[in-house]
């Protein structure tokens, strides 16, 4: 079957919630990514984020820990929203991105849901002072560079009381064809002086005050958010049925990486796919490794890479020879132009 057991549970869990019509098979259930072991000794571990890859990393891409389990959660909680009835299955839901720093007034963080034709944009708000109550809560999104991806619709929280989180969401429609984004994020809300102790205000009477307050980093969609971390049984068949009509291969050097386990994570984390059959564990004073990647593009496109890392010949950093396949010219071309 083309889930561990785990993942078909989440995903038979996400189907319960809202069946898609037809009879049920594999192809008609949820995509549910797998963690690869390193990302579960992580999630164990909780490091304070993975360096920078390929200088590509910034403070608002280092999400806090979350299992694959309960980012299905929060697509299962989203499926009783009806306002998003509409939109059809979740494709895949990210970990947590935190937008603000631990220590500021408003602690925001965003988890991303991908439907087929649409995005929600899932924010957790805290007020952490504890004078003051705020309603009205809602974010605002603009991408300054695609002014396509306008908000179909925002839920705002009724109030917010000290330390206690609450969620408001934007949806918004995906331009065709448009798989990036960087929104400059603000959050607004209403906000009364309240008693620190009953979080009641304390003049029910007065007009509370509009507010804007800008948060400390952008949120970004890239091609990772719309590539599910799917494994294939039998890599060589599949990499043969695929075929290379729409392949893309690719030379690279990597001297920020000095081994290659820390390499081939790297890679891994910006291509969005998961090793399959074990390829990459590295054994000690291995000077090169082959890792069999793949994953499932949005709209049910397989993607899979073979890639080739080797200790470089100068003694500093790691090279890189890749192939990308899938159904799609265009889908390869993508996620091989997460690591140049």
């Amino acid at each position: 079957i083309p889930f561990n057991i785990s993942a078909l549970q989440r995903s038979l869990e996400l189907y319960q919630k809202r069946p898609s019509p037809g009879p049920l098979t594999f192809q008609a259930l949820p995509v549910v990514e797998n963690s690869s072991p390193a990302d579960e000794a992580e999630e164990e571990e909780a490091p304070d984020g993975l360096e920078a890859s390929m200088d590509l990393a910034s403070p608002s891409e280092e999400p806090a820990p979350e299992t694959a389990g309960s980012t299905s959660a929060a697509a299962a909680e989203l499926y009783n929203i009806p306002e998003f009835a509409s939109l059809g299955s979740v494709f895949k839901s990210s970990k947590p991105v935190k937008l603000t720093e631990d220590v500021a007034e408003y602690v925001v963080s965003c988890v991303k849901h991908v439907f087929a034709e649409h995005v929600v944009l899932q924010f957790t708000v805290t007020n952490t002072l504890d004078d003051q109550l705020l309603s009205n809560v809602s974010i605002s999104v603009e991408d300054p560079e695609c002014d396509e991806w306008e908000p179909e619709l925002v839920l705002p929280a009724d109030s917010l009381v000290y330390g206690v989180p609450s969620k408001t969401y934007v949806l918004l429609r995906r331009p065709a064809g448009v798989f990036a984004a960087s929104f400059s994020v603000e959050l607004k809300f209403a906000v009364q002086e309240c008693d620190p102790t009953t979080h009641e205000a304390v003049d029910p009477d007065e007009e509370a005050v509009d507010e804007e307050f800008p948060l400390d980093y952008q949120l970004d969609l890239d091609h990772t958010d719309f590539t599910a971390r799917v494994p294939v049984s039998n890599f060589r068949n599949v990499w043969e049925s695929v075929g290379k009509d729409s392949e893309a291969l690719a030379k690279f050097e990597l001297p920020q990486h000095k081994t290659l386990k820390d390499a081939i994570k790297g890679v891994v984390d910006l291509l969005g796919l998961i090793p399959c059959e074990g390829t990459d564990f590295v054994q000690h004073n291995a000077t090169a490794q082959n890792v069999l990647l793949s994953g499932t593009f949005l709209g049910g496109h397989q993607v899979l890479a073979r890639s080739a890392f080797s200790l470089a010949a100068t003694g500093s950093g790691v090279d890189l020879k890749i192939a990308v396949r899938s159904d799609d010219h265009e889908i390869s071309q993508l996620v091989m132009e997460a690591i140049s």
